[in-house]
């Protein structure tokens, strides 16, 4: 097995071998590299479902700031609905499923990198792809579910809470 050869486009950190462009700064260092610099911690907290209510501010894991950063970018590439999926619990599921998938995503990136077994990599990318095909299913039937009984859905049928 060899490591996974980057674009030649792709600058890399001055500092380290970070190519990733959501890690690198304009500053001709990737993110970690720069915190380091100015005396800051190369960790960040990352926020694993996101932020905007009390009930998944406090889900937090401490990470490398590359890894937040290229994380970070992947949440502000979804659609707006799974950025913020307000009270539905579909689009909460489907936004927590996207997120998982977006960290399997990494890990295979990171399986990769480190010349993992292929499986490693392998199987991390089915649950990447599983989880974006679980997010776009849920948000079918949510809509289909709102078209055919009406918006307030969720309090007219006994289901017990969804909640992380």
């Amino acid at each position: 097995m060899s490591r996974p050869k980057e674009p030649l486009n792709r600058r890399r950190c001055r500092n380290c071998d970070e190519y990733r462009p959501d890690a690198m700064t304009r500053h001709g260092l990737c993110y970690e590299c720069r915190r380091e610099a100015q005396g800051l911690k190369r960790t960040e907290e990352h926020h694993v479902f996101g932020r905007g209510r009390p009930d998944i501010d406090a889900t937090t894991v401490e990470m490398p700031g590359n890894w937040h950063r290229v994380l970070g970018a992947a949440c502000e590439r979804r659609a707006k609905l799974l950025k913020r999926p307000g009270d539905n619990p579909l689009h909460q599921i489907a936004a927590v499923s996207i997120a998982s998938g977006e960290v399997a995503a990494a890990f295979a990136e990171y399986a990769r990198g480190q010349i993992w077994p292929d499986w490693a990599a392998g199987l991390a990318d089915i649950f990447a792809e599983a989880d974006r095909s679980v997010a776009d299913w849920l948000l079918i039937l949510a809509a289909k579910l709102e078209d055919q009984l009406d918006p307030d859905w969720v309090e007219k049928i006994d289901m017990p809470q969804w909640h992380l």
